[in-house]
């Protein structure tokens, strides 16, 4: 390819990114605003006292959950436990 074509080859690939870049910067300035829409939702859903009570109960049903099996564990072992001169005489 000869430079002359080479040259127009660009000059027109150069036209053809100046003609669409409008189109894309408008396209992306909505995306912008859109997406600028959704934070603040979210932040308004965020700010809502019954959101922070949802989060407070669970985080305490969380809470009791995981301490209720390490009680019981805890119980269980305490119950169950077996000294060693227990054992020796018990089995004979």
């Amino acid at each position: 390819m000869s430079m002359p074509d080479k040259l127009a080859t660009l000059s027109r690939r150069r036209s053809a990114l100046t003609s669409t870049t409008p189109k894309a910067a408008a396209v992306a300035a909505g995306q912008v605003q859109e997406a600028a829409d959704q934070a603040g939702e979210a932040i308004a859903a965020a700010d809502n006292p019954q959101t922070f009570e949802a989060v407070r109960n669970g985080a305490l049903g969380t809470l009791l959950g995981l301490l209720l099996p390490l009680l019981a564990s805890a119980l269980g072992g305490w119950v169950g436990r077996y000294e060693r001169t227990d054992l020796v005489h018990s089995t004979g």
